[in-house]
């Protein structure tokens, strides 16, 4: 393709790299979020789309070296609602973080705490009344031999 080729499409090499900026970055959120769909947990999301991004650059460094180094002069120009890379990570680090603190069913705040002590030294007999809350053995409800430790 001849130079004069290219400026009947483009009307000017400004023109042409945001074209090709635009097109590329919007794509390639689209194949971040594919990535991170594909897998199920948060850590997971993330890890498959670093992943996504060190593939994308270990496959073509040249194109990514301009698609990175040409962003800042291109970002502005990208409409709003545009999804970028950046929003994509962003997303899943919001959904993340949502459905963390969705799952959490007990309160932490001291008076709960105290308050799931109280309930726990009372149904506790074997280990003098207290059953640890916190610690690796927290889940293990199994009596402790020795005297009843307190929290």
């Amino acid at each position: 393709m001849s130079e004069g080729a290219l400026y009947r499409h483009f009307p000017s090499k400004e023109q042409l790299v945001w074209q090709v900026f635009e097109r590329h970055y919007i794509e390639f959120a689209g194949r971040l979020l594919k990535l991170a769909e594909s897998e199920s947990g948060t850590r997971e999301k993330l890890a498959a789309m670093i992943a996504g991004f060190c593939r994308a650059y270990d496959e073509n460094p040249r194109s990514s070296g301009f698609f990175f180094s040409s962003s800042t002069n291109q970002l502005g120009k990208l409409a709003a609602d545009a999804p970028t890379p950046v929003e994509a990570v962003r997303m899943v680090i919001a959904r993340g973080i949502a459905r963390a603190s969705s799952r959490r069913r007990t309160p932490t705040s001291p008076v709960a705490r105290l308050r799931r002590r109280a309930a726990n030294r009372s149904s506790s007999p074997r280990t003098g009344g207290c059953r640890r809350t916190w610690g690796p053995c927290a889940n293990d409800s199994s009596p402790r031999p020795g005297p009843p430790h307190t929290v």
